[in-house]
């Protein structure tokens, strides 16, 4: 997928899929969001594909943000200046995220993570990476969080 294109999309709007019209938005339910995608798949699915990891990421920290996190990163979301990807898939889980080996463990008031993902949609152009890693190996799929 080309960068530049995607910024270009992402900046008249269609990135803003999943983000509340309350952070300036569409705020559409997902199956606006499936019909937006399915008619872009048919024209070109990497684009669409790399359009609905960006969304989804958006709707994330629009929804699940800090008051912080939504000043520093939903406008600049919304106008392509940054492309979103999300790092789940690992080379020994595959897809299986509750098999995830990431951990992410407390340190000096924040988090350090370790471990390696696979296949990362928007890698090469992305800015900002949403990580899930598991911060209690006990609590198997409950202790999986987003960073």
């Amino acid at each position: 997928m080309a960068t530049a294109e995607l910024r270009e999309a992402i900046n008249v709007g269609i990135g803003s899929l999943k983000i509340g019209v309350e952070h300036g938005g569409l705020g559409l339910e997902y199956l606006s969001v499936g019909n937006v995608l399915r008619v872009l798949a048919s024209a070109d699915f990497p684009f669409a594909f790399s359009l609905a990891v960006h969304s989804a990421v958006a709707g994330l920290i629009a929804e699940y943000g800090s008051p912080v996190q939504l000043d520093q990163y939903v406008r600049r979301v919304q106008t392509g200046e940054l492309i979103l990807s999300v790092c789940i898939t690992e080379l020994s889980a595959g897809s299986d995220a509750a098999a995830m080996q990431t951990k992410a463990t407390r340190r000096h008031g924040g988090w350090q993570i370790n471990g390696s993902k696979a296949w990362i949609t928007n890698a090469v152009s992305a800015d900002l990476f949403l990580v899930y890693a598991q911060t209690d190996v006990e609590a198997g799929p409950a202790g999986i969080a987003a960073f």
